[in-house]
Formats: C-alpha cells, sequence, structure tokens
C-alpha cells in the first residue's frame, strides 16, 4: 500500500511539477485519503518526513518544494497492473483420409 501511495504521489508531481506539501497534502486528502490515513494516521509531519526520505521524490529546501525524480525506476510494481501475456499456440495435425 505504501509503495502505491507513494507512485501516486509521484506521479501528482511529474504531472504538475514542483509543488508545496500543502498541494500534496489537498491532493492525498481528495485521492488516496484512505491510505493517508492507515499508513501516517492523517499527521502531515509522518508524511513530510516520509517523503524527504524516499529515493524518488526530492525536496528543494530552499524553494520548499517537493519534486519527481524522472531518472528513478520505480521499485515497486504493483501486481494488479501487470499481467502475464498469454501466448496461445495452434497446432494443426493433417487428416489422412482412406
Amino acid at each position: 500500500e505504501k509503495g502505491e501511495f507513494r507512485v501516486s504521489i509521484k506521479n501528482f508531481l511529474m504531472e504538475n511539477g514542483k509543488s508545496p506539501f500543502h498541494k500534496i497534502e489537498e491532493f492525498v486528502n481528495e485521492k488516496r485519503k484512505k491510505a493517508y490515513n492507515n499508513l501516517f494516521d492523517g499527521n502531515r509531519k509522518k508524511l513530510i518526513d516520509y517523503l524527504k526520505h524516499v529515493e524518488d521524490i526530492s525536496y528543494d529546501e530552499e524553494d520548499n518544494l517537493f519534486f519527481a525524480e524522472p531518472d528513478v525506476l520505480e521499485k515497486d510494481v504493483l501486481k494488479s497492473e501487470y499481467k502475464t501475456p498469454i501466448t496461445r499456440i495452434m497446432v494443426i495435425y493433417p487428416c489422412f483420409s482412406n
């Protein structure tokens, strides 16, 4: 759940650019409230501390803004988003008639 939550914030930042924490908090309260409450008890300080320590989201202390790191590959691949393709092979046997 935490990986999915983090990726949703990274996607938000990639779409919206550098953002102050209050914009991220508005996003999670609107779109990811259940996860925010489950993971961080709705505590903004816990979320800020978490975001400052993940690899794919950075914090610019001078501007007080968070931003996504586009060069970091995602480690959390959501199983529900990946499905193995199914390949079917049809074998045709010749019919011999007498």
